[in-house]
C-alpha cells in the first residue's frame, strides 16, 4: 500500500518538472573524467574543453537538483502521512508534561504504517544530505573550470 502511494508522489514530482520544462534529466557519462582529471591532463585542456566540462558538471548538478527535490518531495509527505496516520492517537501517549517529540515517537512505534514511513524518511534525510554535498561541490569544480576557461581564452 505503501510503495502504490510512493509511487504515485514520484510520479506527480517528475511530471512536474516535465511540466515546467526540466523533462527528464540524465546523468552525463563524462562526469567521473572532469572529476578525476589530473593536472597534466588539466593543463592540456583547451578553453573550449574547459567550458564544455564546466557546462557538464553543472547538467549534472541540476540532475542531483532535481533528484533532491524529488526526495525532499517525498520526505514532506511522509511527514504529512505519518502525523495523519497518529493523529488519533498521539493524544493518548504519554502524559500532560511529556514533550510533543517523544509523544510523536510513541505512537509512531505503535503504528506499524507510521514505523515503516519513518524509517523511509530517515533514509531519505541520509540521500538528501549526501546529494546535497555532492551537488554543491559539483558546482564548485564547474566553478573552477569556468575559471580555467577565462585564464586560457587569451592565451590561446
Amino acid at each position: 500500500m505503501i510503495d502504490k502511494k510512493i509511487q504515485k508522489i514520484q510520479k506527480f514530482l517528475q511530471d512536474h518538472s516535465q511540466k515546467i520544462g526540466l523533462g527528464k534529466l540524465v546523468s552525463h557519462n563524462k562526469v567521473e573524467y572532469y572529476l578525476n582529471i589530473s593536472p597534466e591532463n588539466l593543463r592540456k585542456l583547451t578553453s573550449y574543453e574547459c567550458v564544455e566540462a564546466a557546462n557538464i558538471l553543472l547538467r549534472q548538478s541540476l540532475f542531483i537538483q532535481q533528484q533532491i527535490n524529488q526526495e525532499k518531495g517525498l520526505a514532506k509527505w511522509c511527514y504529512s502521512y505519518i502525523d495523519y496516520l497518529i493523529s488519533n492517537t498521539i493524544t493518548e501517549q504519554g502524559s500532560q508534561y511529556t514533550p510533543y517529540k517523544y509523544r510523536k515517537n510513541l505512537a509512531i512505534s505503535k503504528d506499524s504504517m507510521a514505523k515503516e514511513l519513518h524509517k523511509l524518511l530517515i533514509m531519505l534525510k541520509l540521500k538528501i544530505e549526501n546529494m546535497t554535498f555532492i551537488q554543491n561541490n559539483l558546482h564548485k569544480v564547474a566553478d573552477s573550470f569556468n575559471n580555467l576557461y577565462f585564464s586560457k581564452k587569451g592565451k590561446e
